[in-house]
C-alpha cells in the first residue's frame, strides 16, 4: 500500500506525535508498504519517504511550524496514494484532505492532542481562552466530520471526542517500540553524578500543562533524588523551581538514544500532566521495567492502571502523591514485572496490525494486505 501521513509536528521536534509517526512508518516499511510523511520544513536533512513543505514558525509554541504549501506543490513529490492519514486538524490536515481528494483515496485522522489545554500559551485571560475554545470546538467538529474515519490513542480520549463531535471514534494506541525501549541500566545516573539509592523522575516537554509543580513540591518529602529532563516553552519557569530544591537534578534535553537508560535508571516515572491523550512516556518507561505514578486526569486514568503498572494520585494533592509513591515502592518488584507486560500489549507491532486492519477496510488496495 502507498500511505501518506500529514503532520504539523515531526523531527527534530521531540514529542509523542513525532515518535509515533516515525515508529509507524518504520514498522510499515518493514512489511513492504510505502510511506510518505509530509511535514513543515524545519531545515533538517531528509530521510527516504520524508516530504518537507514550506512553513512558517508558530511563535506561541517553541519549535512548531505551520505548513503553507498547497496541494499542487505535492503533485510530483507524492505518488498516488491508497490511504491518507492525517495527524492534525490544522494546516497539514487540510493539505492531506486535498491530496486524498486528488487521488480519490480515503482520509483517516488520529486525534493526538487536547489542544484546549494549550490556550494558556496564547493568553491567560478567561474571556480570550473562552473565545478560542469555542472557535476550536467548531473547527474540530467540522474537520473530523469531514474525514472517512477517526482514531484516538485511548478509550478516554475517543469517548470525549465522540461527545464533542457526534462521530464514532476508534481507539488505536500510539504504541511503543519495545525493541528500542527495554531495560538498559548501564550506570546512567552515576555518569550524571546521581548516587542516591532512591530515584524518581520525569522526562518530557517542559510545558505548563505538565503540572510539574506537584513533583517539585513533593521533592521536599522525598528521601532520595528527583531527576528531571527535557526542554520546552516553560523551561525557564521550571528551572527556577528546580534550582530551589537540593534534591532535584536537571539533566537538560536528552538525546533519544539515552532515553532507555534514563527510564531504566529510575525506580518510578512520575508524570503529573493533566493534558495527556494517552501518555506514551508511561509506556516507554514501562517497556524499560519502570512503573509510573501519574495524575488521575484524562487518559492517564486509563494508561496508569492502579496496582498493575503504577498508581495514580489526585492532581494538586501532594499528600495523595506521597501515598501513591509510598504504595508503589512497597510493591515495586511486582509493578516492574507487570509494567513490562503492559508495554507489550502496546507494542508498535500490535498497533500496526490494528492500523492495517483499518486501512484494509477502507480501501480495495488493502484487501490483500499481509498482516
Amino acid at each position: 500500500m502507498r500511505i501518506a501521513y500529514f503532520t504539523d509536528t515531526y523531527l527534530p521536534q521531540i514529542n509523542g506525535v513525532t515518535y509515533t509517526i516515525q515508529a509507524w512508518k518504520e514498522e510499515l516499511e518493514k512489511r513492504g508498504h510505502e510511506v510518505h510523511v509530509v511535514y513543515p520544513d524545519t531545515g533538517r536533512g531528509t530521510e527516504p519517504g520524508e516530504v518537507p513543505v514550506p512553513s512558517v514558525p508558530v511563535k506561541i509554541v517553541e519549535g512548531y511550524r505551520a505548513s503553507i504549501s498547497i496541494p499542487g506543490d505535492l503533485s510530483h513529490r507524492i505518488p498516488e496514494t491508497d490511504v491518507v492519514h492525517v495527524h492534525s486538524p490544522f494546516t497539514s490536515g487540510f493539505l492531506g484532505k486535498k491530496v486524498a481528494k486528488r487521488d480519490s483515496s480515503p482520509v483517516l485522522a488520529t486525534h493526538h492532542t487536547a489542544f484546549h489545554h494549550y490556550f494558556d500559551y496564547v493568553s491567560h485571560r478567561k474571556e480570550v481562552k473562552g473565545l478560542m475554545e469555542k472557535m476550536y470546538r467548531w473547527w474540530e467538529r467540522r474537520f473530523y466530520q469531514g474525514v472517512d474515519g477517526v482514531m484516538a490513542p485511548s478509550c478516554y480520549t475517543a469517548k470525549h471526542l465522540e461527545q464533542r463531535t457526534g462521530i464514532e471514534v476508534k481507539t488505536t494506541s500510539n504504541g511503543v517500540d519495545t525493541d528500542f525501549f527495554r531495560p538498559n541500566d548501564e550506570g546512567f545516573l552515576e555518569d550524571q553524578g546521581v548516587e542516591k539509592d532512591r530515584v524518581i523522575g520525569f522526562c518530557g516537554r517542559l510545558g505548563y500543562e505538565k503540572n510539574l509543580e506537584d513533583l517539585v513540591k513533593f521533592s521536599d518529602r522525598f528521601d532520595g533524588e528527583v531527576v528531571m529532563a527535557g526542554g520546552g516553552f516553560a523551561k525557564e519557569h521550571y528551572l527556577e523551581l528546580f534550582e530551589q530544591k537540593e534534591n532535584i537534578t536537571y539533566l537538560g534535553r536528552l538525546d533519544r538514544e539515552m532515553m532507555p537508560e534514563f527510564y531504566s535508571a529510575l525506580d518510578l516515572f512520575v508524570i503529573p500532566s493533566t493534558a495527556e491523550t494517552q501518555g506514551v512516556s508511561v509506556l516507554e518507561a514501562n517497556a524499560c521495567g519502570t512503573p509510573a505514578v501519574g495524575a488521575d486526569a484524562l487518559a492517564l486514568k486509563e494508561t496508569v492502571e492502579e496496582g498493575i503498572n503504577g498508581y495514580r494520585y489526585i492532581p494538586g494533592d501532594i499528600d495523595s502523591l506521597e501515598r501513591s509513591v509510598r504504595e508503589a515502592y512497597s510493591g515495586l518488584e511486582s509493578l516492574q514485572e507487570r509494567a513490562l507486560e503492559k508495554a507489550e500489549e502496546h507494542s508498535v507491532e500490535a498497533v500496526v496490525d490494528s492500523l492495517l486492519e483499518v486501512y484494509r477496510r477502507r480501501t480495495p488496495a488493502g484487501e490483500d494486505v499481509d498482516r
